[in-house]
């Protein structure tokens, strides 16, 4: 039964030190992918709004408060928040649909 180390030539490149050393680098750096994808899978933030606003009026201006909840393993620090889109949507209550203001 051949082994790796007795099927390869003494002399082919992959016995040198240039080969050693490709092979040690290639594999050190697909370590260290696959590693940094599965931290960065695992640790990144899990943020959601929370399912109501507070209205706050405000001399004839209408202000909205927001829940951000944090369900991440870590603190969330520098969260940086941008209205990409607006959108009116009914208001929807138990029994009735309060349609969207103009």
């Amino acid at each position: 039964m051949d082994t790796i180390a007795q099927s390869w030539p003494a002399n082919s490149y992959w016995g040198t030190f240039w080969g050693q050393f490709t092979i040690e680098i290639l594999g050190g750096l697909t370590g260290a992918f696959i590693f940094l994808f599965i931290v960065l899978w695992f640790v990144r933030p899990k943020i959601r709004i929370a399912g109501f606003l507070c209205k706050i009026p405000n001399g004839g201006i209408d202000y909205y408060h927001f829940k951000f909840v944090n369900d991440s393993f870590f603190d969330a620090h520098d969260v940086k928040i941008d209205c990409m889109r607006f959108e009116k949507f009914p208001w929807v209550t138990d029994s009735t649909t309060i349609p969207a203001r103009s």
